[in-house]
This record gives C-alpha cells, structure tokens and sequence, in this order.
C-alpha cells in the first residue's frame, strides 16, 4: 500500500481524477503489482513495473480533457507540486536518505569502483564459463555467466518454488545481493565446498565432486 501511494503521489493523484480510466487502463497492472509476493516488483527504481507511467499519463490525459481550464489550472498546479516533492524524496538517484526510501526498499547507488576483488571474481566467472556445469548464483553475478545454457538466478524471492538443483553455486558474500544467499541454506547438505577466496565461494553437488572439469576451480 506505501508503494501504491508512493507511485500516486508522484503523478499528483490526477490519474484518478476518471475512475472510470483508471478502471479500463491501470486497474490490471496495479493488481499483478499489488498480488505478487516478488518484492522487486514494488520497489522504486526497478523497471518491472514499467508499464504503469505511461498507461498513469495516458489516464491523467483524459481526465483532464473532460475538467474546465480553469480546474486544469488548479489541478497541474497541485500535482506538479505534489509529483516533485514526492519524485525528491524518494528518488533512487539522489543521495538523501529519509524513512521513506527506507520503508520502499530504494536501491542504493550502483556505481562501484573495480578493485582486486572484483578482478577475482571476474577470473572465477571466467572459469565457470568455459564448463559445462550448471551453475546457481546471484543477480549481481548472473549478467556475467548469462549467456550460457544453464545459468540460474537466486531471487528476492521465488513466491515458494524450488531453487533448481545446479550442478554448481557460486556466490559472492562482498556483493549487495548476497543478502539473498540465505535461500540456498537448504542446498547446503547436497554440495561440498571446492573453492573459497575472499567472499566467493564455489560449491559442488557431491556426485559431481570427482569431475575432471574442476580441477581448475579448485586451485
């Protein structure tokens, strides 16, 4: 319900201005939004609920058509006003910090200067990328070994699925979405442990212990 008013406070309520268009146009994104149990689907700054600005402008549009000019005066007064003190407080690339970014789960800034550790990193993923091996491992090190056929990803949250039984888990406990490596706790019991250096691990299923192909990984 925060995001909900978050995200109307932004556009100065005037996309319900017409119920009757918020009905036709935004009522079922706003229901996938609200129902889902995917957080990131509800934080400001991310892009999956993308559709929700231009379908919110499309409806502010129309009901403002049918107000006199002098309420459309008076309105796009009130909701520019609105919309920019809200879009100020909770803007994900600003640096002030408040409650309100906090209760919304805005993601801090992205840019990070590439040390050793990353360099590290960046040779296992190289590795890892020339097996066969499937491999388990966080958002933050997906995009790097993405291109393979099986690669999969450790959510925020998988709404009570299964993570899939990889051959492989890395994980990177420096990186922002290592707050989420708590899901494979229960995986634990069917890998070993082949690799650990600086934050990054590597773990094997135990059948696949004995692979030629991971000679390399395990210096």
């Amino acid at each position: 319900m925060f995001y909900f008013l978050t995200a109307s406070l932004t556009l100065g309520f005037l996309p319900f201005l017409k119920p009757k268009y918020v009905i036709l146009l935004t009522s079922l994104p706003w229901l996938e939004i609200l129902a889902t149990c995917q957080i990131n689907m509800f934080r400001i700054g991310f892009q999956y609920p993308y559709m929700l600005l231009p379908l919110s402008m499309i409806t502010s549009m129309y009901a403002l058509r049918e107000s006199s000019k002098e309420e459309i005066k008076k309105l796009l007064a009130m909701g520019v006003t609105i919309g920019l003190v809200t879009s100020i407080l909770t803007s994900p690339i600003l640096p002030l910090t408040n409650p309100i970014k906090k209760s919304l789960l805005v993601p801090p800034l992205y840019h990070q200067t590439v040390t050793d550790h990353h360099k590290k990193l960046m040779e296992t993923t190289e590795l890892l990328s020339e097996t066969n091996f499937s491999i388990l491992t966080q958002n933050d090190i997906f995009p790097h070994l993405a291109n393979r056929k099986e690669t999969y990803v450790i959510w925020s949250s998988y709404c009570g699925k299964k993570l899939p039984n990889a051959d492989i888990i890395l994980l990177d406990w420096k990186l922002l979405y290592s707050m989420y490596n708590y899901f494979v706790k229960n995986h634990s019991k069917d890998y070993i442990k082949i690799y650990e250096n600086d934050g990054i691990e590597i773990w094997i299923r135990k059948e696949k212990s004995n692979d030629l192909k991971i000679s390399k990984l395990k210096k």
